[in-house]
């Protein structure tokens, strides 16, 4: 009984020390993190402030890397390259660290200065500079449209996107273009309940898909009619709300082909499929370069 004791005892013993040694390691993983972070993001705003090797300031965008269809799969990161490429505003990639401070993607370190959120980092930039100001040319009422459309595509199209991408298709589509590792495919069922949760937190989770897709219709239906045949959403030149355009509907034709608004695009609004590849043409002459294994 005694000997049986010991071993119990032992066993507890070691149960407690592999138990500690599990969480020590977990905090020094931890620490190493915080401290690695840190080292970087005084580097990025070393080299953004010119005080890197190269001598100028740079603009850095911090982002998740390419993916299979299209040069990221976030559509706000393609939103904000497309502007800095309309504005010709010179900037530099990096992947290691696409979640900002704010746990917002994508953002950017400028000038020493952490910016984050798309829309923020435009209007900063097109505050800076005029020449990078794509609305410049617009009349107060045309501005006004233009952000009625961004808003409606960046906080209101995007979340039906996001409902078919959870919701009807359980993250099928981004284990497939999201260019993830292998561990970060494994993560992609715990991601797709976590968004369920925030579809329903925002709302659009709440409605049956067949409400969802009609309201998407009709988001696509008013791109279609208010663009007809013009170049740009505004006229014969690309402003600020073609980005934000361009984004969500480069994502629908690209990474969405299994989607219904893949087919409404093709075939009943091909004004739009036309737009997504005039954008593509001016702007991203590069798009195959960027694609991932390119």
């Amino acid at each position: 009984m005694e000997s049986e004791g010991n071993v119990v005892e032992d066993s507890s013993t070691c149960v407690y020390l592999v138990t500690f040694l599990a969480l020590g390691v977990l905090v020094l993983s931890v620490l190493y993190l915080i401290y690695t972070k840190r080292r970087l993001r005084k580097a990025w705003r070393r080299e953004s402030s010119g005080g890197g090797s190269g001598g100028g300031a740079m603009l850095v965008v911090h982002c998740p890397g390419p993916a299979t269809h299209t040069p990221c799969v976030s559509s706000f990161v393609m939103k904000l390259r497309t502007f800095l490429r309309m504005a010709y505003i010179p900037y530099v990639l990096d992947h290691t660290e696409p979640m900002g401070p704010r746990g917002l993607c994508p953002w950017v370190s400028w000038e020493g200065e952490v910016l984050t959120d798309s829309q923020l980092i435009i209007n900063r930039l097109a505050a800076t500079n005029d020449a990078w100001n794509l609305n410049r040319q617009l009349s107060e009422t045309e501005r006004a449209v233009a952000r009625a459309f961004a808003v409606m595509v960046d906080e209101y199209l995007c979340w039906c996107l996001r409902e078919w991408r959870i919701k009807a298709d359980n993250g099928r589509s981004l284990a497939e273009d999201g260019g993830l590792s292998w561990y970060q495919r494994l993560l992609i069922p715990a991601y797709v309940l976590l968004r369920r949760w925030t579809l329903w937190e925002q709302g659009i989770g709440r409605h049956t898909h067949t409400q969802v897709q009609q309201s998407t219709r009709n988001v696509l239906h008013s791109l279609s009619h208010f663009l007809g045949d013009k170049p740009f959403l505004m006229g014969d030149e690309a402003t600020e709300v073609d980005c934000s355009v361009f984004g969500q509907l480069a994502s629908i034709v690209y990474n969405y082909t299994r989607s219904p608004y893949h087919s409404i695009i093709t075939v009943e609004y091909p004004n739009l499929l036309q737009y997504v590849e005039r954008v593509k043409a001016r702007y991203w002459p590069d798009w195959d370069t960027c694609l991932l294994h390119s």
